[in-house]
């Protein structure tokens, strides 16, 4: 029979004082009413103290509860020292002056080396604009702390492996992912659309607006809590409430007064707002005013240093005041979060308790899935863990003076990071300094094991992984798809469980089995599977790392592992020659006479060829000696042909040279620029859909032999060498006077007609880019008179718009504007496959193909060598085109590193449809004004334009092209290169 409660709260007298309690009453079966006094119950409110505890225990150390690895210096950054086996040679080059022209392969601004204390301190030994040796014995570089594991951590945890992967997209990097994270959500539509989409974008984009939403979870469950069962204790019932907030003050409202008026303070606000902005105007129109002597005018620099210190110190208070009124706002959600799930455990717990024999099974099954999920998953961290210790352990073993640092106490300890010895038959992987990215990196090869001031051993995270795929048996594999597997188990357990719980349910309802039995009946039938786990043979391999198959593998992984750190400091010395020690050489060929040894024989042999001709070691030399590439040979012929007089000294007797740092070798590797503070920005690809890095667009070793074994990374470019243009005359190059467009403006007039006027930024650029030797000729796709764009050229000539010989090629139906130079220098050339990359593209191919005949070349070298040039004067010459393939031929002739070519039969091709990567080399050209209040403006036009077949595009024709735009960009630093992937339906050649 159901017993039915009904409960009011009474006052009743305490000591004198009024109490409220609750009064209830219920109905007895024999229709007596019985009323009790709820009084309460000393464990209920001992119960609710320890819930306030704990509120404020999580208030007061709710700081300890964030993850440390969130605010750890040790774990966002720690700093290892790696000493080198072999000392790591440079060249550095320091300046302060903004005029310095020298070619480097790694530029550091005042900002890159702000952090540097070891290294500026050793700048300030060093002299100015002069190129130092240096050597570096050990590196300085920062370790965040997810990025290496230690002994007993591997990353196996669930929770932390579906982090990763959803959360911070490392799922891109597992193998079934690869290919889909990369492509296009727009799919076939991909070349209409200008900003490049892929599903990994998409995903990272999704998680973040999900984590927004997910973090505050806790949060929203208790609003929901308190709307749904706690609102109404809290509000107000009673007329005596509801009256309180009810005014009925009389307010004498003039019906012409603003229903709104505004306080004094922010009329004074509007008021100081309106002087500021007049004074602004006030203070510009002055200086748009001033004269052109600028030499009067000074900064007002007095107290900007106090209030710059000043106001940095307020933005650091209040900076401050921010970050703790946030953390606290936060630890307040938690602490109230944590207090109503503390309560709902609390009461669940006792109503569990209450009612044993309704609720126990379920919670004994609770209980069992809890258990079997925890074994599952221990399991797999488990094999990792004794993984992880055996590889560390082998590492260990491995490195040579281990002992000796660990040895010392910790205060005498810095964390060093060890490199590992590979075999014999494989060479070291040199250490290459990086600038690709936000940051300076080292590239080191081998280097296996970190370890800290207190003996702690680390090994990087991506050897980890290297390892756990190495193919020999006992190998665990990636960890994800041991989790995988550890989850099938898991869900098959939690399926036989219940199983066992409907089963025993079903035949305690049919035969009136107790709660109890039937409790214990659900714990027999869930522990079968763990008595079938520990009582029945398993077939598990163990990894033995003594075989001689697992010894391959490791080797084989150490000989491959490279890894790029960041740079935390720069250790360097100068590196001064040992003096030689005369005594030690005497006293070595005395004995070397005595004993007759072959030593004696190879200084003899020395002396033979010390004591040759000259004229045969000159013969010797040039045999020796590379062949020069064509394209840098024209580059610089025509730079010295520019600036022939620019080297004669002026009439102080002074040479002008002398003005700018000139070295004697003119190509360092570290180029310090003190005169700004601005940040090295990588260079980027601009108006492209894909990013290329900024280290494969720069100039290979084949400029420079390179001292250091910096042979991975390529050098940046900048200018220049003693022959080649200096930084103002490239300056002056790129610049062009607002009279030159009226000159242009006029000859087009003259010779070409008005309606070519619509043609002229067009004209200029590429004429101008033509006679600059920036690109070797230009083909006019409009329709002009042979005839007349050679007076319009001789006129160009002749009023000084044009400064060297141009020659004018009429091939068939095209005109070209063509430097003579290039021809001359392509005759001469004697390796075409060199600079050139031809494709085959004809219809009856199924796909573009990469041609390597050197009968082609042969063919195409001959009609180059019967182009007649005219060195003397503007000349034009009309070319018979019957044997030329005229696509393969403009290719050579206008620049491009990569041509096309097909059968002349049909003028078809096979590009349709094909993925093809469009190269643009854009060049910005600075308007300067004749008036110099006038603002200066800057334009830019594509210099070259061409396509290469995306699946021809490997890192082969990447290092061409790299090795083209470099020389490119010697002449001319405002070039930029930008590329994106098109796919047309048809292409015309």
């Amino acid at each position: 029979m159901r017993v039915v409660f009904a409960c009011n709260s009474v006052v009743k007298n305490y000591h004198g004082y009024g109490k409220f309690i609750n009064r209830c009453c219920n109905l007895e079966p024999n229709g007596q009413l019985l009323c009790t006094d709820q009084v309460e119950d000393a464990w209920i409110t001992l119960l609710y103290v320890c819930i306030t505890l704990v509120k404020v225990m999580v208030f007061l150390f709710g700081p300890l509860m964030i993850p440390s690895h969130m605010y750890d210096v040790s774990y966002m950054a720690s700093q290892y020292v790696v000493k080198l086996q072999q000392e790591l040679k440079m060249k550095l080059f320091v300046t302060e002056s903004a005029q310095t022209s020298v070619r480097y392969k790694t530029r550091l601004t005042i900002q890159d080396i702000s952090e540097w204390n070891k290294f500026q301190e050793v700048l300030g030994q060093f002299p100015m604009d002069e190129v130092i040796p240096i050597k570096i014995q050990e590196l300085k570089i920062k370790v965040k702390g997810k990025r290496v594991i230690p002994e007993n951590e591997p990353p196996t945890g669930l929770l932390r492996t579906l982090f990763d992967n959803l959360v911070r997209c490392k799922v891109k990097t597992l193998d079934p992912f690869n290919e889909c994270c990369d492509r296009s959500v727009y799919a076939k539509f991909e070349p209409q659309f200008k900003h490049k989409c892929t599903w990994h974008m998409c995903a990272q984009t999704f998680i973040r607006v999900l984590m927004v939403f997910l973090i505050p979870i806790p949060f929203y469950m208790r609003i929901f809590l308190y709307y749904q069962f706690e609102e109404g204790a809290f509000k107000p019932t009673l007329f005596y409430h509801a009256r309180n907030k009810i005014d009925y003050k009389e307010q004498n409202v003039d019906d012409e007064s603003p229903l709104i008026t505004r306080k004094p303070s922010v009329v004074k606000i509007k008021k100081i707002k309106k002087n500021i902005t007049k004074i602004d105007k006030t203070v510009h129109k002055r200086l748009m005013s001033i004269s052109e002597n600028e030499e009067h005018i000074f900064p007002c620099t007095w107290g900007s240093g106090t209030i710059y210190n000043l106001r940095r110190f307020m933005v650091q208070i209040l900076v401050g005041v921010f970050c703790v009124s946030c953390l606290y706002s936060f630890i307040l959600l938690a602490v109230e979060a944590t207090g109503i799930f503390v309560e709902i455990m609390a009461f669940t717990m006792m109503g569990i308790i209450v009612n044993a024999g309704s609720t126990l099974r379920y919670v004994s099954m609770a209980l069992l899935v809890l258990v079997y999920m925890h074994d599952c998953y221990n399991n797999v961290y488990e094999s990792y863990l004794t993984f992880n210790k055996a590889v560390i352990d082998d590492i260990m073993d491995r490195v040579e003076d281990l002992k000796t640092v660990a040895s010392l106490p910790s205060s005498m300890q810095e964390s060093i990071g060890f490199t590992v010895k590979p075999v014999e038959a494989v060479d070291r992987i040199p250490t290459a300094f990086m600038f690709d990215k936000t940051e300076p990196r080292w590239r080191i090869g081998h280097l296996l094991l970190f370890l800290d001031s207190f003996d702690t051993p680390r090994i990087p995270l991506r050897l980890f992984k290297k390892l756990c795929e190495v193919r020999v048996h006992g190998a665990p594999g990636p960890v994800y798809i041991n989790l995988l597997r550890a989850t099938g188990k898991f869900f098959i357990i939690v399926v036989f469980l219940f199983f066992v719980m409907i089963v025993v349910m079903a035949f305690g309802n049919v035969h009136q089995i107790s709660s109890t039995n039937q409790t214990l009946a659900t714990l027999a039938g869930g522990f079968v599977p763990m008595l079938l786990k520990n009582i029945l043979p398993r077939k598990s391999v163990k990894l033995n790392l003594k075989t001689l198959s697992f010894k391959g593998q490791i080797d084989e992984v150490i000989c491959e592992f490279k890894q790029n750190w960041p740079v935390c400091d720069l250790v360097i010395e100068k590196d001064e020659p040992e003096p030689k020690n005369d005594d030690e050489d005497q006293t070595s060929d005395i004995a070397d006479e005595k004993i007759g040894s072959p030593e004696l024989k190879r200084k003899k042999s020395c002396e033979s060829i010390l004591d040759a001709k000259p004229e045969d070691k000159e013969k010797e030399k040039e045999k020796e000696k590379p062949k020069e590439n064509i394209l840098e040979k024209y580059m610089k012929e025509n730079a010295e042909w520019k600036n022939k007089d620019k080297d004669k000294k002026d009439g102080n007797g002074t040479d002008d040279s002398a003005r700018n740092s000139i070295v004697d070798e003119n190509f360092v590797d570290l180029f310090v620029d003190l005169s700004v503070a601005e940040t090295s920005v990588p260079w980027q690809m601009h108006g492209s859909t894909e990013s290329i890095a900024s280290a494969s667009m720069l100039p290979d070793s084949d400029f420079v032999t390179m001292e250091s074994s910096f042979t991975d990374t390529m050098p940046q470019i900048t200018v220049v060498n003693v022959n080649v243009l200096s930084q103002k005359e490239m300056m002056a190059s790129c610049a062009l006077d607002l009279h030159i467009y009226k000159d242009w403006c006029s000859l087009i007039d003259q010779h070409l007609g008005r309606k070519m006027r619509h043609h002229l930024t067009e004209l200029l650029h590429n004429v101008t880019a033509v006679d600059q030797a920036i690109k070797p000729s230009y083909l006019l796709d409009f329709g002009i008179k042979a005839s007349s764009f050679h007076h319009f050229v001789e006129d160009l000539k002749r009023t000084g718009c044009v400064k060297t010989i141009l020659n004018i090629y009429q091939m068939g139906t095209d005109l070209l504007v063509i430097n003579p130079r290039c021809i001359q220098v392509l005759q001469q050339c004697t390796n075409l496959e060199s600079l050139y990359i031809p494709t085959d593209v004809s219809s009856g191919l199924a796909k573009p193909q990469t041609i390597k005949r050197k009968l082609l070349f042969e063919e195409l070298l001959q009609s180059i060598k019967l182009l007649p040039f005219s060195l003397d004067n503007i000349s034009m010459f009309d070319i018979d085109v019957t044997d030329m393939n005229l696509t393969t031929m403009f290719g050579i002739l206008l620049g491009y590193p990569f041509t096309y070519w097909f059968e002349r039969e049909t003028e078809e091709n096979c590009l349709s449809m094909i993925p093809l990567r469009c190269l643009k080399v854009t060049r910005t050209i600075h308007i300067q004004k004749e008036n110099k209040t006038q603002l200066n403006s800057a334009e830019s036009f594509n210099v070259f334009s061409f396509s290469v077949p995306e699946e021809l595009f490997d890192s082969t024709a990447e290092d061409h092209l790299n090795r083209w735009f470099s020389q490119k960009k010697m002449i001319d630093s405002s070039l930029q290169l930008s590329t994106q992937t098109e796919i047309l339906p048809k292409v015309a050649m």
